[in-house]
């Protein structure tokens, strides 16, 4: 037991002991690099604190940092299919998504787009029944007006080949957005604005009062983006 102690209260310091952090290297504008451990709870979207080894601790504004090469241009495509016969019974089915942005401050292009199908067939039907035939198209221009707040103009096409009435929903919106959470890694943004509708297509739409008629609307959106890695 004497010498099983020793071996426990070791194990206790190491378990209360804070984690060494991974050093980072900061390369200023003047083309000069620093490196030591950053001080997270104390950096924030201005400032970045240092641990030097020989220096100590040091405060660091982001402008004097050298800026990062990035191109404009990020975009991201994805597709999917699925398919199963269990029992006789059919079902298949697909998705494509896609993604574009072009982002040059104060200027910000984004378009997306997304498009699902999907096909079944009970055992002893004679034919195949679409279940899904949808998808939609977004275009979204933001310019900033100052460090939290931006003018937006956005256009967004939803599509449903199964609607009777209304296959196609056109919604054109105008407005601010604002920055309600802004740090280095983490901005979560809210845009409202007055906006112009219209629905047609389908069969029905031919007797439906509303169908091909633009009327008023208005639009709220959030997005979140998060770059831990920063």
């Amino acid at each position: 037991q004497d010498i099983i102690k020793p071996f426990i209260a070791l194990a206790s310091i190491g378990l209360m002991a804070p984690q060494a952090q991974a050093a980072i290297t900061l390369t200023l504008r003047n083309g000069d690099s620093l490196k030591g451990i950053k001080v997270a709870e104390e950096s924030d979207e201005k400032i970045i604190v240092l641990i030097h080894p020989d220096l100590g601790r040091l405060r660091i504004p982001r402008s004097a940092l050298k800026p990062k090469r990035t191109t404009p241009w990020s975009g991201s495509f994805a597709a999917g299919v699925n398919a199963s016969n269990a029992d006789s019974d059919l079902s298949a089915g697909g998705n494509i998504t896609a993604t574009a942005q072009y982002k040059q401050p104060p200027n910000l292009w984004q378009l997306k787009g997304q498009a699902q199908y999907a096909i079944s067939q009970d055992k002893g039907d004679q034919g195949r029944s679409i279940d899904t035939n949808q998808g939609s198209a977004d275009v979204r221009y933001s310019r900033s007006l100052n460090n939290t707040t931006s003018l937006y103009a956005s256009s967004t096409l939803n599509y449903n080949a199964l609607n009777i009435v209304g296959t196609q929903t056109l919604t054109s919106s105008v407005g601010l957005g604002f920055d309600i959470i802004k740090t280095p890694t983490t901005t979560l943004n809210l845009s409202i604005g007055p906006a112009l509708q219209q629905i047609w297509g389908g069969n029905g739409c031919n007797n439906d009062p509303n169908c091909g008629i633009a009327y008023p609307a208005s639009t709220a959106r959030g997005a979140l983006e998060w770059s831990p890695n920063k």
